[in-house]
C-alpha cells in the first residue's frame, strides 16, 4: 500500500462520511453565540485599521500612536 493510500485510508476510518460534526442545540448555541462575538470583533478590527490608514494619509498619527517631539 503507497503512503498516498494509507492516509486515505485513515483519514476514512477516522471519519463517518459527515463533513461536519454532530453539534447538539446547547452547542449550536454557543458556536452561534462565539461566530457572532467574532464577527463582531473582526467588524471592529476594521473599522480601526480604516481610521488609522485614513489618519496616515492625512499626516497625523492616529489615537494610538504617540506623536513625535523633536
Amino acid at each position: 500500500m503507497t503512503r498516498k493510500a494509507r492516509r486515505s485510508s485513515l483519514r476514512a476510518a477516522m471519519t463517518d462520511g459527515r463533513d461536519t460534526p454532530h453539534l447538539t442545540p446547547a452547542r449550536r448555541a454557543e458556536q452561534a453565540a462565539r461566530d457572532k462575538r467574532l464577527a463582531q470583533a473582526l467588524r471592529a478590527n476594521l473599522q480601526r485599521r480604516k481610521e488609522q490608514a485614513r489618519a496616515r494619509e492625512d499626516g497625523k498619527p492616529d489615537s494610538g500612536e504617540k506623536p513625535e517631539t523633536v
